[in-house]
C-alpha cells in the first residue's frame, strides 16, 4: 500500500486527475452519489405544512413540476452594477412545493423539469448529464436543510419562512461558487436557478444577484403561502394576483423574445459588418439567420450580376455535408409546414429531406436568389412561426443590400485594375508588377546581372483606319481579338495589359533564350493574322517599343514603362517595326522637363503675349480680320517658336489654360478696338485638345459674355489633320459652337486626309489653304499648285464656304490668288504679326494702301491654270 502512494505514483497520477475531462467526470460522479446519499437520509412522507393528498398530491406535483420548468425556461434580465445578468425564479414556485409536499415529490417535481429543459434545449449528452446531477443536489440541499431546520406544523411561522430562505441562500450561493471555481468542469442548474447568473463574473456579483433573487422570489412564494392559509378571501386573492402575474408575465415574455429578435439580429448585422469578401459575408449572414430561427439547416442560392450562381450552407451539425438543394416551386414563400395541403410542397419536402422549410424569396428585396431553412431544431410540436418569417425577411433584406453592396465593391476594385473592353489588368497591375520583378531596392543590382526583366509596349497599326471606316464598333471588336492572341501566347511568368487606345504591354520578369527580339516577334505574330469578324477581314499590324534592365541603371517601374514608351516612339518615327530603348532617345528629354517647368510658370504669372496678324479682304481692300497667335519670350532663352511649347503645353495638359488666356486676351483686345472704332472678326487657333472638353462651349461662351463681343465675331481655327483623326468625337462639340454663332475655320486645309463626307458634316464656315500650296504658286513651272488651289477654291464655293489664302508673302503668289478669285489672304506679304498696340496703325495704313484695292473675280467654273502662266 506504502509503494502505490508514494511521491512519484502521486506525481503521475495528477495530471491525469488535472485534466478537464477526469474532473469533470469525477465531480459529476461525487455530485450524484451525494445527492443519492442526502435523498435517503431525508424523512419520506413528511411535511412542514399540512398538504394534500392522494390524486391531489399527484396534481400538485405535475402542478409545481410545470411551474419550475417556466421559470427555468423564462429567466428575468436584470442588471446589477450596470451589467446585465439573467436570473431565474425557480425559488418562487419551490417555496409552496418545500413547504406542502414531501421532500421526495419535490426532488421527483425537479428532476422532471429539469428533464423537460434538457428535452428543450438539447445539450450535449455530457452537459445533461452534469446538469441533471447538479438539478438534483441542489434541491436535495435545500430540501435537506430545510427539514433538519425546522419542525413540521400546523401553521406559517416566522421561523419556518426564515428557514426556508436560509436554506435557498445557502444552497444557490454554494452552487453558484462551485460553478464560478470550475466553469470548465461542471454547469449547474440549482435550486434556485442557473447556479452561475449569466453576465456575472466574478464571485461578489453573483452572491449579490442570486441572494436578491432568492430574497424576491422567496417573499412572493411566502406570500403566496399566507394568502392560501389565510381562508377562502385570501385563496381568492392569491387566484387573482396569480392571474395578474401569469398576464403580465406573458406580456413581459413577448416583449423580452422581440426585444431578444432584435437584439441577436443587431448581432449578427454588427458581426457581417466586419467581413467584407462575399463568400464569408453570406456564410456568416447564413448561420447568423439559421440560428435566429432555430433551424437545423439552412441554404443560400445567390445569383451574382455576372450570371453566376453561388450555394452557401449552414447546418447545426457542423459535421454534416450538405448537398446542393432541390430548388423549391416557382412563387414559393414564407412558411411550408409539415402538414401542407399543397401536393407540390409535399413532394418538394420529401425529396428535400425535410419535415418543415421557411423559404424567403429574395427578390422581394432587390436580389437574386433562394434562402431555404429547414426543421426547427426544437423538433416535436414546435414549428417555424410568423415571428420566424418576420425575422428572416428582416435578415434577408440586410443580407440582400450587404451582397449587393459586396458586388458592387468588387466590381469597381476590378474595374479600377482592369480593361473594361479586354477585361486585360491595366496600367495600375503593369507597375505593380514590374516592381515585384525588381524586387527590393537592395537587390536591384545583383537581379540585374543575374536576369533580364523586360517591358515591351505594343501599339496597333491602321487601327485609327479601321475606326474611320467602319466605326468604333469595329474597332472594339479588334482590339479584343488582339488581346485574346496575346494571352494564347502563354509566355512564361508574363503580365499582359491594355495600357490605353491600341496600346498594349507585356513585362517580363525573365528574358528567356530568343532574347527581347523573339519576343516581340511573338507579340507581332499576334497581329500578324488577318482579324476575321462577321462583316470584314481586318488587316492590321503592331510595332514594338522595349525596355530591359539590363544596363542596370533603372531604377522604378515607371521609369522602365517610360523607356519602353520612348522606344516605340522612335519607332513609329522612324518606320521600324521593332525598337530596343537606347540612351540616346532620351536627348533633349531633360531641356524640354526644364522648359515645361517654365511654361508652367509663365501661364500662372499670364507672361505670354499676344500678337495680331492681320487678314485683308481683297474686294474690299481693306483689312477686316485678325488672326490672334501666341507668343512667349522666355527670360533666359528669348523668343521660343509656338512648335515647340503649344505641343509641350498639349502634351502636359496645359492647353485649356493656354486657351483660356489667348481667348480672354484676344476678345478683350477685340473690344477695345471696336469701342474705338476698329470693327474686326478675331481668329483665335484652339487645339483638337480642347475639344475633347465637353464643356468647351460654355467656356467660350463665358468669354464672349464677359468680354461683351458678339459670337458672330470670332472664329475658331482648327487644324485638318488633327480635327480629322478624331472627328467622331468632336463633331458634338463643333455643333454645339456653330450654334451659338461662333464661327469655325478648317486651318492647313488640304494637308490631312479628310474626305468630302466629312467635310459636309463638319460646321465649319471657312477654309484656309495651307501656306504650302500658296508658297507653290511662286513658282512659274508648277501649273499643279495652281490646279489644287483654283480646286479648293471652287469646292468651297460649291459648299459655300469662304477662303483664306494664307503664308502669302510674294507678289506673284499675291496675284495668282486675286486672278483665282481668293477673297481673303494673310501673309508677311500684307504684315507680319504685330503687338496690340502696333495694330490699328498698321490696319490703317493698309486700308490706305491703294495697292490693295480692286475687285476680285469670281471663282471659275473651269481650270485656268494653264491660261494664268506666262
Amino acid at each position: 500500500m506504502r509503494g502505490l502512494l508514494d511521491r512519484r505514483s502521486v506525481r503521475d497520477l495528477l495530471p491525469g486527475l488535472r485534466s478537464p475531462a477526469a474532473a469533470s467526470t469525477a465531480v459529476t460522479v461525487a455530485l450524484v452519489g451525494l445527492a443519492g446519499w442526502l435523498t435517503v437520509l431525508l424523512p419520506a412522507g413528511r411535511t412542514l405544512l399540512p398538504g394534500p393528498g392522494g390524486a391531489g398530491l399527484v396534481a400538485a406535483v405535475v402542478l409545481l413540476a410545470a411551474a419550475l420548468l417556466a421559470a427555468d425556461l423564462t429567466p428575468v434580465d436584470v442588471s446589477v452594477r450596470q451589467r446585465p445578468c439573467s436570473v431565474s425564479l425557480v425559488a418562487l414556485p419551490l417555496v409552496p412545493g418545500l413547504l406542502y409536499l414531501p421532500p421526495e415529490w419535490v426532488i421527483a417535481a425537479r428532476i422532471a423539469s429539469t428533464l423537460a429543459v434538457l428535452v428543450v434545449r438539447r445539450p450535449t449528452l455530457v452537459t445533461a448529464v452534469r446538469t441533471g446531477a447538479t438539478s438534483l443536489l441542489g434541491v436535495t440541499l435545500v430540501a435537506s436543510l430545510l427539514h433538519w431546520a425546522v419542525l413540521p406544523g400546523d401553521l406559517l411561522t416566522g421561523w419556518t419562512a426564515l428557514g426556508t430562505y436560509v436554506a435557498l441562500v445557502v444552497v444557490e450561493v454554494l452552487m453558484t461558487a462551485v460553478a464560478l471555481l470550475l466553469p470548465r468542469t461542471v454547469v449547474t442548474v440549482g435550486a434556485v436557478g442557473t447556479g452561475r447568473p449569466r453576465g456575472a463574473d466574478t464571485l461578489l456579483t453573483a452572491v449579490v444577484t442570486v441572494t436578491g433573487a432568492v430574497a424576491v422570489s422567496t417573499s412572493i412564494g411566502l406570500l403566496g403561502v399566507v394568502l392560501f392559509e389565510d381562508g377562502p378571501l385570501g385563496r381568492g386573492l392569491l387566484a387573482l394576483v396569480v392571474g395578474g402575474v401569469a398576464v403580465s408575465w406573458r406580456a413581459h415574455l413577448v416583449l423580452r423574445r422581440r426585444y431578444d429578435d432584435q437584439r441577436r439580429v443587431q448581432a449578427v448585422v454588427d458581426v457581417s459588418t466586419q467581413h467584407e469578401g462575399g463568400d464569408v459575408l453570406a456564410a456568416e449572414l447564413l448561420g447568423g439567420l439559421r440560428e435566429l430561427v432555430r433551424g437545423e439547416t439552412a441554404r443560400l442560392v445567390w445569383r451574382s450580376r455576372d450570371g453566376e450562381t453561388q450555394l452557401h450552407t449552414s447546418t447545426h451539425d457542423p459535421a454534416r455535408m450538405l448537398d446542393a438543394p432541390v430548388m423549391p416551386p416557382a412563387g414559393t414563400a414564407g412558411l411550408v409546414p409539415a402538414r401542407t395541403p399543397d401536393p407540390q410542397l409535399q413532394d418538394w419536402l420529401r425529396r428535400t429531406g425535410a419535415r418543415e422549410a421557411l423559404v424567403v424569396d429574395l427578390e422581394r428585396f432587390g436580389g437574386n436568389g433562394l434562402v431555404v431553412v429547414t426543421d426547427h431544431l426544437e423538433g416535436g410540436g414546435s414549428q417555424f412561426t410568423e415571428e420566424d418569417v418576420r425575422l428572416a425577411d428582416a435578415l434577408a433584406a440586410h443580407l440582400v443590400v450587404r451582397l449587393r453592396n459586396t458586388d458592387l465593391v468588387d466590381r469597381l476594385r476590378w474595374e479600377a485594375t482592369h480593361d473594361t473592353l479586354t477585361g486585360l489588368p491595366n496600367r495600375r497591375v503593369l507597375l505593380s508588377t514590374i516592381e515585384l520583378f525588381l524586387g527590393s531596392v537592395g537587390d536591384r543590382a545583383a537581379r540585374a546581372v543575374q536576369s533580364e526583366t523586360a517591358v515591351l509596349v505594343m501599339v496597333v497599326d491602321r487601327l485609327g483606319e479601321v475606326i474611320d471606316a467602319l466605326g468604333h464598333d469595329v474597332g472594339d471588336q479588334v482590339l479584343c481579338e488582339v488581346a485574346r492572341r496575346l494571352v494564347s501566347l502563354a509566355l512564361p511568368g508574363a503580365t499582359v495589359v491594355r495600357l490605353s487606345g491600341e496600346h498594349f504591354a507585356v513585362a517580363v520578369p525573365v528574358v528567356g533564350s530568343g532574347g527581347v527580339a523573339g519576343l516581340a516577334a511573338q507579340l507581332r505574330s499576334a497581329t500578324a493574322d488577318p482579324v476575321a469578324l462577321a462583316d470584314a477581314v481586318i488587316s492590321v499590324g503592331a510595332r514594338v517599343g522595349i525596355a530591359t534592365t539590363a544596363d542596370g541603371d533603372v531604377q522604378d517601374a515607371a521609369e522602365l514603362l517610360r523607356r519602353a514608351d520612348a522606344a516605340l516612339a522612335a519607332a513609329r518615327s522612324d518606320g521600324r517595326e521593332v525598337l530596343v530603348y537606347a540612351h540616346s532617345m532620351d536627348s533633349g528629354r531633360s531641356e524640354r522637363l526644364a522648359l515645361l517647368g517654365d511654361l508652367h510658370r509663365a501661364l500662372a504669372e499670364e507672361a505670354l503675349q499676344v500678337h495680331y496678324q492681320p487678314k485683308l479682304d481683297l474686294a474690299a481692300g481693306r483689312v477686316t480680320g485678325v488672326e490672334a497667335l501666341v507668343r512667349w519670350d522666355h527670360p533666359v532663352l528669348g523668343p521660343i517658336d509656338p512648335n515647340v511649347f503649344v505641343p509641350l503645353a498639349e502634351s502636359a495638359g496645359l492647353v485649356d489654360r493656354l486657351t483660356d488666356i489667348v481667348l480672354t486676351a484676344a476678345l478683350g483686345r477685340a473690344r477695345a478696338w471696336q469701342d474705338e472704332g476698329l470693327d474686326l472678326v478675331m481668329a483665335v487657333n484652339l487645339s483638337v485638345r480642347s475639344l475633347d472638353d465637353a464643356g468647351l462651349s460654355d467656356r467660350v461662351a463665358g468669354a464672349l459674355r464677359r468680354a461683351g463681343v458678339l459670337p458672330e465675331r470670332l472664329v475658331l481655327e482648327i487644324t485638318e489633320t488633327s480635327l480629322m483623326s478624331e472627328v467622331s468625337r468632336t463633331l458634338p462639340v463643333l455643333h454645339r459652337l456653330a450654334d451659338m454663332g461662333v464661327g469655325l475655320s478648317l486651318d492647313d486645309f488640304g494637308t490631312g486626309y479628310s474626305s468630302l463626307a466629312y467635310l459636309q458634316r463638319l460646321p465649319v464656315s471657312e477654309l484656309k489653304v495651307d501656306q504650302a500650296f500658296v508658297t507653290a504658286l511662286e513658282d512659274p513651272t508648277a501649273p499643279g499648285s495652281v490646279a489644287l488651289v483654283e480646286g479648293i477654291l471652287g469646292l468651297a464655293s460649291a459648299l459655300g464656304l469662304s477662303v483664306v489664302a494664307e503664308g502669302v508673302e510674294s507678289a506673284r503668289a499675291m496675284s495668282v490668288l486675286r486672278q483665282l478669285g481668293c477673297r481673303h489672304v494673310q501673309g508677311f506679304l500684307v504684315s507680319r504679326p504685330v503687338t496690340a498696340a502696333a495694330l490699328p496703325g498698321v490696319v490703317r495704313a493698309i486700308d490706305a494702301d491703294p495697292a490693295w484695292s480692286g475687285s476680285v473675280p469670281a471663282p471659275r467654273e473651269r481650270p485656268v491654270a494653264a491660261a494664268m502662266l506666262p
